[in-house]
Formats: structure tokens, sequence, C-alpha cells
């Protein structure tokens, strides 16, 4: 299946869709990718792309080993990330 990654800062429109009513909770996963030891790992996952940012935010502030990648969405069922997305102001941001 040929997806196409979103690469720009539409971090504002997701929060958007996931409040949306007719946003089905659990149609996605948002999982906070950073770098531990030049290794890419998965620190936070969540239904919503602000609790990921927050969970995301808050491995950061505890453990500063670690480097912030981006945000990958994944449909519920699939492999590979639909869209990524790279936050262009301080995480608090988006969920406060």
């Amino acid at each position: 299946m040929d997806q196409i990654l979103e690469k720009k800062d539409s971090i504002a429109g997701e929060i958007e869709f996931n409040r949306r009513s007719d946003y089905k909770l659990g149609s996605c996963l948002y999982l906070g990718m950073a770098y531990k030891k030049g290794k890419k790992v998965c620190i936070s996952v969540g239904y919503t792309i602000s609790y990921s940012i927050k969970k995301v935010d808050e491995f950061l502030k505890a453990d500063t080993d670690l480097s912030f990648c981006h945000i990958s969405k994944i449909i519920t069922g699939e492999k590979t990330a639909c869209s990524k997305f790279y936050p262009e102001v301080p995480l608090d941001q988006y969920f406060t």
C-alpha cells in the first residue's frame, strides 16, 4: 500500500481531528519516538496526539539521555506509519 507521509508540522490539525465527534478512539495510535544511545526507541503511545506528546515531554524531562525524534501515527492494524509529526514549538504548548 502506498502511503504519503506528512513531513510538515500539522499537529494542531491532528489535535482538532482527535477532538471531532466522529473520531473513533483507538482507530489509530500515536507513538513518540526518540533516540537513546544511538538506538531509536518508542517512549510513548497514545490514542490522541496530545496525550502522546504529553508523555514524551515527561520522559524527556526524566531522562536527559533521550533525544526526541518525532511522533508517528499508525492506523490500528497496520505495520507502518501513515504520518509523522515534527513539533516546531515547545512540546508543552500542545497539551496545556
